[in-house]
């Protein structure tokens, strides 16, 4: 009789011991995933922080091109047009300088959009 209490203590305190060591490893993987959960929501939220300044990057520099590039090709344009009416040497020099800047211009805008 002292054996099977002596056995059914030591069934139950293995019991407890196997109950406790459950809850406690129970514990660890909850904790894991909540922190496993809230570390994929912090990089999803930065990821989408990421994709909208891109976003907005792209459209800064569309615009920022159109509204540099449409007047550097207006003003090749018009230096074009304008060597036929200039015959002096000094005025040819300006137009070539001219010239010059508005091509140094448009591919400075080229090299923004690579």
């Amino acid at each position: 009789m002292a054996a099977q209490r002596h056995l059914l203590w030591q069934m139950g305190m293995l019991a407890i011991v196997a109950v406790v060591t459950a809850v406690i490893l129970i514990g660890y993987v909850w904790r894991d995933s909540r922190m496993e959960r809230l570390y994929r929501e912090t990089l999803e939220r930065a990821n989408e922080e990421i994709q909208h300044i891109m976003r907005q990057r792209e459209r800064l520099l569309l615009t920022i091109t159109h509204d540099i590039k449409a007047p550097a090709a207006s003003i090749s344009g018009f230096i074009d047009m304008m060597r036929d009416y200039v015959d002096q040497p000094r005025g040819r020099e300006c137009l070539d300088h001219i010239q010059g800047s508005a091509r140094h211009l448009s591919h400075l805008v080229a090299s923004l959009l690579d």
